[in-house]
């Protein structure tokens, strides 16, 4: 059994004051990939607004269950072209060195490419298998 997930995610997060709310829906995911896996590693943007970001019923990740269990580092919102070229390499860097540890489950945009970070973990991804 594999240990740990890296899941890379589009915004299924936001940012309240200091606290980080995530989507109730995907809680249930959340809940389904535990089951199978000892920890999960999700890294995700966030918004810090919700008007516009679909983002309408999340729950504190502080209060899950399973909170314990798994580690949600938020990547930088990069959604205009100069904020997503800044972090890009950062990012990229950081993606890669995760992906090079464990397993990749991304969920991908498909009609956006500027602040993607899921299509920047696949690309990196594919990188690595093709150089073992």
């Amino acid at each position: 059994m594999v240990t740990t997930l890296l899941q890379v995610l589009p915004s299924i997060i936001r940012k309240v004051d200091n606290d980080l709310e995530i989507d109730v829906d995907f809680c249930e995911s959340l809940r389904l990939y535990l089951r199978k896996f000892r920890s999960g590693n999700h890294r995700v943007s966030h918004y810090t607004e919700i008007t516009d970001s679909g983002l309408r019923r999340c729950r504190s990740v502080t209060e899950l269950p399973w909170q314990s269990r798994m580690k949600i580092i938020p990547l930088p919102n990069a959604y205009h072209l100069v904020e997503f070229l800044r972090h890009y390499h950062v990012v990229r860097r950081l993606l890669k060195t995760e992906i090079e540890k464990r397993p990749l489950s991304a969920v991908l945009h498909l009609t956006v490419l500027v602040g993607d970070w899921p299509t920047v973990g696949v690309r990196e991804a594919i990188k690595c298998s093709v150089r073992t």
